[in-house]
């Protein structure tokens, strides 16, 4: 510590505070005195009247908001992870965020398709979670669920050991979940004791051991490639390799771009994961065909030394599918052992276990209370009365009733409408209605109300708050309301691997005929495919209207022959009754019917107010109608499965698609009630296949990247959807969701109060704020929000306004379209020409009547085709005042002037090549800015003789070469 008196002298103090706030931050520490000189004794008079003062000047020590230590936590000081808590029961957390982003080798290991989490790392940090609680040994470890990784997003991982148990023995457990999701996937399971154990000697063996003959490792990876392993450089650490029997010995080393965080590792993974690969070369069990081999459990691994970059490795098998391993440093001094590693298969699929879902009921969080006395005037269509007709034609009667009663009403009316029917259970024709309005919930949100319940009496008493609870479904049941919310269905091996030996998983008879129909389409060939090399069926029966003129329809039967499976092409419509009678009845006895699969299905897509009952017909038939014919033809049938090819627009709505939607949600109805009679059945509602099919290879990628984008799915790889099957087949429930969710885009609409309901419970996001309620987190204007709208274009001029709508406008249709602001539709660029149609029209007019809160039509983006003619609409709509002509910006001037758009292409040329950054681009932005508001004002600048309402392109180019001083 520095010690020095400082004297009060006028006009330095400041000074002298400067400079011992200098040399705090430089952490030395100065006490300083001021002291007062005087020619004679200090008299009274020379005092302060008052108390003394005191003022701390010493800057006080910040601690930055993300700090562990702030939080009550310890940085774990591993490069996996990012805190730890001691608990008091002598038990540890562990806290991280894993992304392939933030460590790119991570994406070096993918499996099948899929980049998984190594099994390496889980045992990187179940050692080091061991290290922290003081037992370095790890006694067992069971991967339960491989972990994938994304590209975009991370997944929140957590650690945990426990407090030792009566025999020492610690337990250990590792979860995730994704970014945003509110459901932990437990993906460990083991046991942590005291330790380490001692290493053992080394026996002096040479290296390469007596008797062991060279392995050529020349292509090593690429057949691993060839069985499912896409190892990328960071794990592609195999050397020279020998082999003595089935003993193995190796030399691998670290890729040197990692040797740096080695040292922050007990092993390096990737070090770890090349040692476990030499097994590949004789010591490891050989996978079956079309399966690869993971790390499953280990046991007895303890850890020497630490840092290591480079590794001797001596694997050989110790039983059935499993193999130990000895690790040294180039040396010979021991590094690490694994007394076994049991390895098992997973299918060429991706993992399932965080794609399978299911819809549950739950207690809406606030009871509604009925009204009493006279109820506010809701429009009712009480659709609760059976009809008496058969399901096909009943779901005819019930959708065209609804559709009618809301196109009708959605035209004439701003209020909101409800919809009631009878419990949809087990009843498809109501399953088909309940589908049918989510879809008009999706187009039209916040104005219908959809309540199944047993009491149209009760129900209508309970509107008002149901109505306030903005639950747009809901079940009143006995006076108890639930509302429908998606949740992670059982899936027996929750893993997604093939763990059951082959005759456990066998559910289908190979000897019976499987039936599929739309048999020669894209989804229907390939279930066909799967059900002959995962099921050994031999034969198939394949349905089409075309028959073997069926594009591709003699390539798959020869492919099929080739696997051994002889498969017929029956030209026959499901939708045909008789046909389809006559096509099942023809199946020969020695090799009967034992299983259904309904992939047929046709689009007619449209706004919810196009849609027509003939439309909705025409869907209808291919989807239900065929379903209900399988399934009265079937019923005297003893079937292993029937599978029907349902869709997620029917369990989550889907805009534009309501007559699609109705059809789906007829097939799961259809699938509860086959349950309810014993029956096999399951509605598997598929989320979109990556691989375009007949129903979605016409879309394009716009098309498609819109599908996605509109309910945050991610299109399901060909291997992931066939597992999903599988796992469908297995979980024993009558309806499912299977699809990839985007969890990072489904938390910015709830941010955003875009969430579907129905997935309310599979993110979390915090509570909208007048700061965040309105315009989408993406939006620039999105930081006061709806509410404080009107407010901040208030406080504008007339130019300000416009300028400001025009951006929300252009913001909104960027949301939309999936695009960044700066790539979407330009001030004066007309909506159609960047891809605007009927779907994406509706989504864009209710992100605006959201922002705005006023009501707009579903044809607004073609009534007022750019985003400058709609600004203008939407200032009209919010009553405020027209600009003067005098000041508004001429609108044949914006439209006629192609020399900005070369102006926007050479800055962004500029700053694509790194030329527009810094002062410069900062000063051209702020004079860019300057020269629109003038331009805005219509005041031409002083030193330009310019009219800019009769300027030629030239003229107004020249302008803005004086300005930016490029002339």
């Amino acid at each position: 510590m520095a010690t020095g008196t400082l004297r009060r002298d006028d006009g330095g103090l400041d000074r002298l505070l400067l400079s011992a706030a200098e040399l705090h931050v430089r952490g030395i520490t100065v006490d300083w005195t001021p002291t007062y000189s005087h020619a004679g004794p200090v008299r009274p008079a020379d005092l302060p009247t008052y108390a003394f003062q005191h003022k701390r000047y010493w800057l006080e020590p910040v601690t930055a908001p993300n700090d562990p230590a702030a939080l009550g936590f310890a940085a774990a000081e591993h490069p996996l992870l990012g805190a730890v808590v001691d608990l008091p029961d002598g038990g540890a957390v562990f806290t991280s965020r894993l992304s392939t982003a933030r460590h790119p080798w991570l994406a070096d290991h993918a499996v099948s398709g899929s980049v998984l989490l190594p099994g390496a790392v889980f045992l990187e940090l179940a050692l080091r979670a061991g290290r922290e609680v003081g037992a370095g040994t790890l006694d067992e470890l069971v991967i339960e669920a491989p972990l994938t990784l994304s590209g975009r997003d991370g997944v929140q991982l957590r650690v945990s050991a426990g407090a030792p148990g009566a025999d020492g023995r610690r337990p250990l457990h590792v979860h995730s979940r994704a970014d945003g999701a509110a459901e932990w996937t437990r993906h460990v399971e083991g046991h942590l004791v005291q330790g380490p154990l001692k290493a053992p000697e080394s026996d002096g063996e040479p290296w390469p051991p007596p008797g062991a003959e060279p392995i050529a490792t020349d292509g090593f990876y690429e057949r691993l490639a060839d069985a499912g392993y896409a190892y990328g450089p960071a794990f592609r650490g195999l050397g020279s390799a020998w082999r003595r029997g089935s003993e193995v010995w190796a030399e691998v080393a670290l890729q040197s771009e990692l040797h740096a965080a080695a040292a922050g590792f007990g092993l390096h993974p990737a070090l770890l994961d090349a040692a476990l690969q030499a097994a590949n070369l004789g010591a490891a069990p050989a996978a079956e065909a079309g399966h690869v081999l993971l790390p499953f459990a280990w046991s007895g691994v303890a850890l020497h030394a630490t840092g290591a970059t480079a590794l001797r490795v001596h694997a050989r098998p110790t039983g059935t599918g499993s193999v130990s391993f000895a690790l040294t440093d180039p040396a010979g001094r021991p590094v690490a052992e694994i007394g076994a590693l049991v390895l098992r298969p997973l299918a060429s699929s991706a993992p399932v276990s965080d794609a399978l879902f299911r819809v549950e009921r739950i207690p809406l969080s606030a009871p509604p209370v009925p009204v009493s006395g006279e109820a506010p005037v809701t429009p009712v269509l009480d659709l609760t009365v059976a009809t008496g007709l058969a399901a096909p034609a009943a779901a005819r009667d019930l959708t065209g009733r609804a559709l009618a009663y809301l196109q009708q009403h959605l035209t004439t009316g701003d209020g909101p409408l409800a919809v009631l029917t009878a419990d949809p259970a087990d009843d498809p024709a109501t399953e088909a209605v309940h589908s049918l309005v989510r879809s008009a919930q999706l187009e039209h949100p916040a104005r219908i109300h959809l309540v199944a319940t047993d009491s149209p009496a009760a129900a209508s008493a309970l509107l008002p708050s149901l109505i306030a609870a903005a639950e747009p479904q809901s079940y009143v049941r006995d006076g108890r309301v639930t509302v429908p919310r998606l949740v992670r269905a059982h899936v027996p091996d929750a893993s997604g691997t093939t763990t059951a030996a082959p005759e456990e998983k066998q559910v289908l008879d190979p000897d019976g005929t499987v039936l599929i129909t739309g048999g020669t389409g894209t989804l229907g060939g390939l279930v066909a495919r799967h059900l002959v090399a995962e099921f050994g069926i031999r034969h198939l029966l394949l349905l089409s209207r075309r028959g073997l003129d069926a594009d591709g329809a003699a390539d798959l039967v020869a492919a099929l022959d080739a696997e051994g499976a002889g498969a017929e092409v029956v030209a026959a419509d499901a939708a045909d009754r008789e046909a389809l009678a006559a096509v099942i009845g023809a199946i020969p006895p020695g090799r009967p019917l034992t299983a259904v699969v309904h992939a047929a299905g046709t689009l007619d897509d449209g706004v919810f107010t196009a849609q027509t009952p003939e439309r909705l017909d025409a869907v209808l038939r291919a989807k239900a109608d065929g379903a209900w014919h399988l399934h009265e033809l079937t019923r005297e049938v003893d079937l292993a499965a029937f599978v029907l090819f349902s869709s997620g627009a029917g369990t989550l709505g889907s805009a534009g698609q309501a007559n699609y939607a109705a059809a789906n949600g007829f097939l799961d109805g259809l699938a509860r009630l086959r349950h309810s009679q014993g029956l096999p059945a399951v509605s598997v509602a598929w989320g979109l296949w990556s691989q375009a099919s007949g129903l979605t290879g016409r879309l394009g990628e716009a098309g498609l990247a819109r599908l996605e984008g509109s309910g945050a799915q991610r299109g399901l790889t060909t291997p992931e959807a066939l597992a999903l099957f599988d796992a469908a087949l297995a979980t024993g429930e009558p309806t499912l969701l299977a699809t990839r969710l985007d969890y990072a885009a489904l938390r910015l609409q709830a941010a955003g109060g875009d969430l579907n309901p129905l997935l309310r419970g599979l993110v979390r996001a915090a509570p909208r704020t007048t700061a965040t309620a309105g315009l989408a987190p993406a939006d620039p204007t999105a930081a006061d929000g709806r509410d404080s709208l009107p407010r901040r274009l208030a406080a504008l001029d007339a130019a300000g306004q416009l300028r400001l709508l025009v951006d929300l406008v252009r913001s909104s249709a960027a949301y939309v379209l999936g695009q960044s602001v700066d790539e979407t539709v330009r001030a004066t660029q007309t909506f159609k020409d960047v891809g605007f149609d009927s779907l994406t029209a509706v989504r864009m007019r209710n992100r605006l009547a959201e922002a705005t809160g006023i009501r707009l039509t579903a044809t607004l983006v073609f009534d007022h085709p750019t985003p400058t003619a709609l600004a203008t609409h939407l200032r009209d709509r919010l009553g405020l005042s027209a600009a003067d002509s005098a000041t508004e910006p001429s609108r044949e001037l914006l439209a006629d002037l192609p020399e900005l758009d070369r102006l926007e292409a050479s800055l962004a040329a500029a700053a694509s090549t790194g030329a527009g950054r810094g002062p410069a681009a900062a000063r051209i932005a702020a004079r860019l800015a300057a020269l629109a508001d003038r331009w805005t004002a219509a005041t031409v600048p002083e030193d330009a003789d310019v009219d800019l309402d009769t300027a030629s392109d030239d003229e107004i180019f020249q302008l803005l070469d004086n300005e930016l001083g490029l002339s």
